[in-house]
C-alpha cells in the first residue's frame, strides 16, 4: 500500500489482514525489523483475531501523533494539525536531513501548537 507522506525512508507498506472467529486483525512489521521483533506482532494480531478483546477498562484511550521527519516547518505543522492529538511525537535524524531541518520542525510545531 502506498503511504500518503513517506515514514522511516519508506513509501510503501505491506501488510496482512486476516479473519478469525472474533474479528479481523491486521499485521504490517516494518521490513527491516528482524523476526525476534515481528512475532509479538503477528502472535498479538492472531490473537485479537481469533480469542477477541477484554472488556474495556475505560471510555477512552489517550494517544500520540507521528509527525515523520519530513520537508519543512509546514508540512510537519499541517501533519501535527491533521492527527487531532494533544501530544506529537516528532521523528527526527531522517538519512539525508540535517540537524538544522530537524530543529525547524520542532520549532514550527511548538509555535503552532503550543500546548502539544
Amino acid at each position: 500500500m502506498p503511504l500518503a507522506t513517506p515514514f522511516r525512508g519508506i513509501t510503501k507498506r505491506q501488510g496482512m489482514l486476516t479473519r478469525g472467529e472474533f474479528g479481523w486483525a491486521e499485521f504490517s512489521p516494518f521490513l527491516d525489523y528482524d523476526h525476534v521483533a515481528a512475532v509479538p506482532w503477528l502472535q498479538a494480531a492472531m490473537e485479537a483475531a481469533n480469542h477477541g478483546w477484554p472488556e474495556p477498562v475505560r471510555d477512552t484511550v489517550p494517544v500520540n501523533g507521528i509527525v515523520p521527519a519530513i520537508g519543512g516547518g509546514a508540512e510537519a505543522v499541517a501533519l501535527a494539525r491533521q492527527s487531532g492529538c494533544g501530544t506529537i511525537k516528532l521523528k527526527v535524524a531522517q538519512t539525508g536531513e540535517t540537524l538544522a531541518h530537524d530543529l525547524k520542525r520542532v520549532a514550527a510545531i511548538r509555535a503552532a501548537l503550543p500546548d502539544s
